[in-house]
């Protein structure tokens, strides 16, 4: 729990780190559309994304990307040596929710994967289950479900799935709690794992 407190406290941190990271992106780019396009030269480094890129750039390639750099040219602010245009200033990143961070939160809660230990002894794994658990996992699930969306607001209690493991990993009763939006991997496929549904 300690490590899950920790993670939280750090987010605002991360996505603070992000949000300087996008302005010096945007800068560096409104640098290099300044610079103009007889100056530019193709990139092929090992090791950087545009290695990935296609070798032999065609010619209409050429000319479509001479026209994209002449549109976010005309969109950067003006050179020093030209006259003040008034213009408004940029918005305060910490003011204004960024699009990195809202795009961040949504792709850490759909990885969102929780592992929830029960204090009963007496069941190790899914094969001591018996009908008289029944009562106790639903409520078990219930507290589960209320416990993720109270420290998860914006996940609703539909969003969730909760398994165990027919062959667990360890032996001790344990359950995993997954977003829906988390890819399924072999630990979630039928026969390795039995899902704890409402009824």
């Amino acid at each position: 729990m300690d490590a899950l407190k920790n993670i939280i406290a750090n987010v605002p941190d991360w996505l603070k780190r992000l949000d300087d990271l996008g302005i010096q992106i945007d800068q560096r780019q409104a640098e290099l559309a300044a610079l103009g396009v007889s100056s530019t030269k193709s990139i092929k480094n090992r090791g950087s994304t545009e290695s990935l890129k296609l070798k032999d750039v065609a010619d209409a390639d050429v000319s479509r990307d001479a026209d994209q750099v002449g549109d976010v040219r005309e969109t950067t602010p003006p050179r020093e040596d030209k006259q003040d245009a008034a213009q408004p200033p940029s918005p305060n990143a910490s003011n204004t929710p960024s699009a990195i961070q809202r795009q961040t939160q949504q792709a850490t809660l759909d990885a969102l994967h929780l592992l929830a230990l029960v204090e009963r002894r007496d069941i190790w794994s899914l094969r001591d289950l018996r009908r008289r658990h029944l009562p106790w996992l639903r409520h078990m699930r219930a507290r589960l479900v209320e416990a993720t969306t109270a420290q998860y607001p914006s996940i609703d209690d539909d969003q969730l799935k909760l398994y165990v493991h027919y062959q667990p990993t360890y032996h001790h009763f344990h359950v995993h709690i997954v977003h829906v939006q988390l890819e399924a991997g072999a630990t979630q496929a039928t026969g390795k794992a039995a899902w704890i549904a409402w009824r």
